[in-house]
């Protein structure tokens, strides 16, 4: 059982265009796709670190207290 590999040459001629069409439209698809997922593993990587850092602020807070907002200014008035 050998192929004929002549006749999928003259079938991938004919139908050039077609293939063509249906490997652009591949491309594309697995180009979206991969900057999709590409978001979605930024965002959940960002919502980890910010559990983090509010797991952090809070621990903060019960050994030191919450923040002081004095503003604590030495500037002279006079030129």
């Amino acid at each position: 059982m050998a192929i004929n590999t002549q006749k999928i040459r003259q079938k991938a001629k004919k139908n050039q265009g077609i293939i063509l069409i249906f490997f652009l439209i591949v491309v594309v698809g697995g180009f979206v796709a991969y900057r999709q997922y590409s978001v979605w593993t930024d965002k959940q990587k960002f919502e980890k670190a910010q559990a983090s850092i509010d797991t952090l602020y809070a621990d903060i807070v019960v050994r030191l207290g919450p923040p002081n907002n004095y503003e604590h200014n030495q500037s002279c008035g006079r030129p």
